[in-house]
């Protein structure tokens, strides 16, 4: 089960975005690929996926956005933040 969570970061040299985010959009990807590693238990790694990036803006203040990118594997879930470059975030210090 996943348990609702909250939804935010805040920077040590901007303000903090949480709350009143609006959806921009969203896009959706699969992929079946495979990979040679030079060391490890197994030569050969597939990267078998489903992608769903949720892109989000603040409704007020900055109007930054941000993207959360989703990825559903055989044997787990990953996640990742990205912020793209914008006028008024154009690099980030994470605190928190």
């Amino acid at each position: 089960m996943i348990r609702p969570s909250a939804l935010g970061f805040l920077f040590t040299d901007s303000r903090k975005i949480d709350r009143a985010l609006a959806l921009v959009s969203t896009s959706q990807a699969k992929s079946d690929t495979s990979w040679t590693q030079p060391f490890g238990e197994w030569k050969t790694i597939r990267d078998n996926y489903n992608e769903l990036i949720v892109r989000l803006r603040e409704t007020k203040n900055l109007n930054r956005e941000m993207a959360v990118t989703f990825r559903i594997f055989d044997d787990g879930v990953g996640l990742r933040y990205s912020f793209p470059d914008q006028p008024d975030l154009h690099h980030a210090n994470i605190a928190e």
